[in-house]
């Protein structure tokens, strides 16, 4: 699946580029397919790896913890992060929203708990290497556009994801013709909005936020995802689950209260 997504993605983004006039091979183009593999294939193929073993309240919990990754990683904006009391409160508020939000959902593991504690291990390992891959990409950049940067490291994801299926023996017996036309329809879904919509998204956010800040789309996406399902799906959405994304929106609101505050005093003149 994770093959599929990155190829796709990256075959798109290449179209794009050459349409665009531009050259495919690339200064640094080693830099990104390593990137590749630390961000795609660690930060995204080990939280995938990862749902096969825990529930995805479990899931959702530990990811959101990568705002606080970002923070003890991003050391160059530590003054920023440390000195702003609203973007702190704003973060333990986050996680607090998501326990609250998928409390109903812990537990419910699929196989036993040593692969349990590897499943949950594997998702905090998946969030160090997405913010510390991505903080080296944001502070590392160099002349190539956006798009010829992240097809490289969609291709590096791509090639690192099909190493391991072959390793793993993923392929031994797997048919092709026996994947319906809904599985593929999702997974090319995934690819469109999840590979390459969100993460050219995320990657420009990179550019102009710092990055605790842009991570705490992790906050916000689980809101998404119990809603659509409260709407798609029939599914019931209790009072406790409102109260954390309430919580949830509210700590978005404060994590970005330094932009909103420069934005009052300079429209108030204070």
């Amino acid at each position: 699946m994770a093959i599929v997504r990155f190829g796709f993605a990256a075959i798109v983004l290449f179209g794009i580029c050459a349409g665009r006039g531009e050259k495919l091979w690339m200064p640094g183009i080693y830099k990104n397919l390593l990137l590749g593999i630390v961000i795609i294939t660690g930060g995204q193929g080990l939280l995938f790896w990862s749902e096969q073993y825990i529930s995805s309240g479990y899931a959702a919990i530990l990811v959101s913890t990568l705002p606080f990754w970002y923070v003890l990683i991003d050391k160059k904006n530590w003054g920023i992060y440390f000195n702003n009391k609203l973007i702190l409160a704003g973060l333990i508020l986050g996680f607090l929203g998501i326990f609250l939000l998928f409390k109903r959902n812990i537990g419910g593991s699929v196989h036993d708990s040593l692969k349990e504690i590897l499943g949950m291990v594997a998702v905090l390992g998946a969030c160090i290497c997405w913010a510390a891959g991505t903080l080296y990409y944001k502070n590392n950049s160099n002349n190539s556009s956006l798009f010829l940067n992240l097809a490289w490291q969609l291709v590096g994801g791509f090639l690192s994801s099909l190493l391991i299926s072959i390793l793993s023996g993923e392929f031994v017996g797997f048919s092709f013709a026996s994947v319906s036309l809904d599985s593929w329809l999702a997974t090319l879904y995934l690819a469109i909005v999840g590979s390459l919509l969100a993460f050219i998204a995320f990657n420009w956010l990179l550019t102009v936020k710092p990055a605790a800040v842009v991570g705490t789309y992790a906050y916000v996406n689980p809101v998404i995802a119990v809603l659509l399902g409260w709407v798609m799906a029939n599914e019931t959405i209790t009072v406790i689950q409102i109260a954390g994304m309430f919580i949830i929106l509210f700590s978005a609101f404060l994590v970005n209260s330094p932009k909103y505050l420069s934005l009052f005093r300079k429209y108030s003149g204070k």
